[in-house]
């Protein structure tokens, strides 16, 4: 219990306000990365911009104390379970428990897997994931499914043992005939049960899932048969299980089953997007830097991606690795922690085993051990002690493996009755007021924790609506251009506005918000009278050097009208969610950019724009307005390095580099420097379009086909779109031979294909080709037997061939990517 007051300790440590000398011991690294919240670091320069002074270990402690909550729940159940132990009875009636427990979930897995409709438990929608394809059971994540049932599969294999396995002769479990009328009742559903858990664990395809849930089983068997537990009838039971395990998984298809287990040998292949060891790497980087007392519990997702090498695709909630999580939010003391946690229930296990005559404990800790060891295993790999179900089961199983190192020590027989020395471990007496006390100190505690965590239980419905929505607009704004594509900013407000209302202490939705309502300025400012974007309004408003902020206010009113409630709604959640967790480093963009709302000149711009890159230094909106601030300062060499580095990490800053470096280089230059790929490509064929750029129109023209070819070639199947792309921008350079051609390879790519086909007839009238233009026709006709407009087509081209002004026809442009493309 003292590892568990200890670890309270630390986390309560780490929220508690402290003088500014106490938190530059446990936390030295905190004033050199946040100088604008340390007035007397070295590195903060001039006073303008600083925020105020950060006073806490935590560097987020909204989060810390959501943790610390946890941490109590987590250690009154291990408490609990560890005092209702009273007898090795009590513990075995526990593991049955579990074991009936992953078998629940196993079967709720397979029945979700095989006549589910995509929703979890038939009823739940997840914004990003689907029970499709793999089993997950109530889980979101397939691995901590498997997790789970690994959990329990040792103590359903003791279960299993002790029902059918003890050898002949034997009678440590009772009469032999009780026995064999309770084995012969319960063991087809345990063997059904150990079927459904295996079944459902490989069924996940995680190579951390199925490989915990094989080694605990292996470690399970391999224990109790070392100790002369496990009977000629289990091993039967087992053999039966396997094939039985065969034969489902061959029912279900061995060929997909059989690729599938495959990749468990590819590490790289659970790697994408982004190498899951570059954020260990990243971790490894900054745990150092935390080694005191760690940057707080809930922290990671802020903190590591300061130090990634590349900017993720993927929000890493944890660390895909408990024990690298633990050593950069607790630092030191929480890792040796838990350490030292491990190695008491390990060694209790040890003890229970080496306890003479007693073949019950020793069975009971073969199951114990095998679910500890697995979740200690795992846990290098994955983060499986953040979730909460699998963790209850790992405090469960510590407890019971704490209580047999007890017995051990305790020196006492096992039997159904406590002796007295046991009584003397699992009972305390206290005095009544003591007693009515605690049940007080019980009950204000849980009523502070209801109330904690009330409000992110009703935040979570409006959060989880808007990221959805979020990831839609953000998929549609990549298919068209920035500024037509017209997003739903009332909606997406309205379900951050109830996110804030219900979790006020939620940074993230904070800074999300200050982040929509400075897009929805914009949008309304393109529509008003008064068209000017925010950096012209601020660059005037700072030019102007206003008296006082009540003649600012006046201006910014008939400036900008009803818009400019807008930015004051921005800068009140940018300062609100700074204030949560000053690690979101696009916060202090916001910043640069509104803070001329409060007065503030440009002094402080610089302060925030450097804050900014030393927390997200691979930030594509960081480093535009990095770019902007070097160009402002006439540093353009400095200003289009910078802009590099953010063309091809963030969508948006890449168009608004091409907003402004295309109206002033030519297309030579942009695509010498910044290199788009095939999609930036267009957006950029586009934007020289509207600028009625010819000649870079047909510089990048040609370009574009060349990649859209060589990405056709490359990836046959999804190849129509792109032929058809190739197609209409070879129209568009007057490149008649190559866009009718790559028409051709369109229909040859997909034959079916209507819109494909039509094209393609239109193309051969115009050149006059009746004769392939009459077939094409003639097969859309019979698809769209009505459509008029197709049998005019179709009439002119038959007329056409009857004429005899058909062209001769020509031969195939040849198609090579590398050569063929035209100059």
């Amino acid at each position: 219990q003292w590892l568990i007051v200890a670890a309270l300790a630390l986390v309560v440590l780490q929220i508690l306000p402290l003088p500014e000398s106490l938190v530059r011991i446990l936390s030295p690294y905190q004033s050199a990365n946040l100088p604008l919240w340390h007035s007397g670091s070295e590195s903060a320069g001039e006073s303008a911009g600083q925020l105020g002074e950060w006073n806490r270990v935590s560097l987020a402690p909204a989060e810390t104390r959501n943790g610390l909550l946890m941490l109590t729940a987590y250690g009154l159940l291990f408490v609990v379970v560890l005092q209702r132990l009273r007898q090795l009875a009590d513990l075995e009636r526990l593991l049955r428990w579990i074991a009936i427990a992953a078998m629940g979930m196993a079967a709720l897995g397979l029945l979700q897997f095989f006549f589910g409709n995509s929703k979890f438990l038939w009823m739940y929608e997840h914004p990003f994931r689907t029970t499709d394809g793999v089993v997950k059971g109530s889980f979101s994540n397939q691995n901590h499914f498997a997790h789970f049932l690994a959990l329990g599969i040792g103590p359903l294999v003791w279960w299993l043992q002790r029902v059918i396995g003890e050898p002949r002769g034997r009678h440590a479990f009772g009469s032999s005939n009780a026995m064999s009328r309770f084995g012969s009742g319960v063991a087809p559903y345990l063997i059904g049960g150990l079927l459904a858990v295996t079944v459902a664990g490989l069924l996940t395809f995680s190579r951390g899932g199925v490989i915990s849930i094989l080694a605990a089983a292996a470690v399970c068997v391999l224990l109790l048969a070392r100790q002369g537990l496990f009977g000629r009838q289990a091993l039967i039971g087992l053999g039966a299980v396997t094939l039985l395990v065969a034969a489902a998984l061959t029912i279900h298809g061995s060929t997909r089953l059989a690729t599938r287990l495959e990749s468990l040998l590819h590490i790289a292949s659970e790697d994408q997007p982004f190498n899951r060891r570059m954020l260990w790497n990243a971790l490894l980087e900054a745990i150092p830097q935390y080694a005191v007392l760690g940057s707080g519990v809930g922290t990671h997702r802020e903190v590591y991606p300061q130090y990634i090498d590349e900017d993720p695709t993927v929000d890493y909630t944890h660390a895909e690795s408990g024990y690298l999580q633990l050593g950069l939010e607790t630092g030191v003391p929480g890792l040796l922690l838990m350490l030292l946690g491990i190695y008491f229930v390990v060694d209790g296990c040890r003890q229970a085993f080496q306890r003479d005559g007693d073949r019950r404990a020793s069975a009971a800790a073969a199951a114990v051990f095998s679910g500890l060891i697995v979740s200690a295993l795992h846990s290098l790999g994955d983060f499986v002690w953040y979730i909460p179900a699998c963790i209850s089961l790992a405090v469960i199983l510590a407890a019971c493996a704490c209580r047999l190192r007890q017995w051990h020590h305790a020196a006492s027989p096992t039997t159904d009755e406590p002796t007295a020395s046991e009584s003397e471990i699992t009972e305390w007496r206290v005095p009544r007021a003591a007693w009515i006390g605690g049940c007080v100190c019980a009950g204000l505690l849980t009523v502070m924790m209801v109330q904690t965590w009330w409000g992110p239980a009703f935040a979570a419905s409006p959060w989880e609506s808007y990221r959805k929505l979020a990831r839609e607009q953000q998929a549609a704004r990549r298919r068209t251009a920035l500024d037509t594509h017209e997003e739903p900013f009332d909606e997406m407000a309205r379900l951050l506005e109830a996110t804030v209302a219900s979790d006020p202490a939620d940074a993230r939705a904070h800074i999300r918000l200050a982040e929509l309502y400075r897009r929805w300025f914009e949008v309304l400012q393109r529509d008003s009278a008064n068209a000017m974007t925010l950096t012209q309004i601020r660059d005037a408003a700072i030019a102007s050097q206003f008296e006082s902020p009540e003649s600012l206010d006046q201006w910014l009113t008939v400036a900008i009208g009803p818009n400019r409630e807008m930015l004051d709604k921005a800068l009140a959640h940018t300062r609100r969610g700074l204030q949560l967790c000053p690690l979101q480093g696009e916060g202090y963009i916001y910043l640069a950019e509104l803070a001329f709302l409060e007065g503030q000149g440009e002094q402080a711009k610089p302060s925030y724009i450097n804050q900014a890159l030393r927390l997200r230094p691979r930030y594509g909106p960081v480093l535009m307005a990095a770019g902007s601030e070097l160009a402002m300062a006439g540093n353009w060499e400095a200003a289009i390095e910078t802009w590099k580095r953010a063309y091809h990490d963030d969508y948006e800053s890449q168009v608004r580099i091409m907003e402004i470096m295309a109206p002033v280089v030519p297309a030579e230059f942009f695509m010498e420097n910044f290199r788009p790929d095939r999609i930036a490509m267009g957006r950029l064929l586009n934007h020289y379009r509207g600028l009625q750029r010819q000649r870079d129109v047909q510089i990048i023209g040609r370009r574009y086909i060349e990649l859209t070819v060589q990405e056709a070639e490359a990836h046959p199947a999804e190849s129509l779109p792109l032929w058809m792309s190739a197609s209409s921008t070879a129209t568009l350079l007057d490149e008649t031979q190559y866009a009718l051609e790559f028409n051709r390879r369109a229909v040859q790519a997909v034959p079916n294909d209507f819109n494909a086909r039509q094209a393609l007839g239109n193309k051969l009238l115009a050149q006059r080709l009746y004769t392939e233009a009459v077939e094409q026709f003639k097969w859309c006709l019979s698809r769209a037997p009505n459509d008029e407009a197709l049998r005019q087509s179709l009439m002119a081209a038959t007329k056409g061939m009857h004429d005899g002004t058909q062209q001769p026809v020509a031969s195939r442009v040849p198609v090579d990517p590398t050569a063929s493309v035209p100059r």
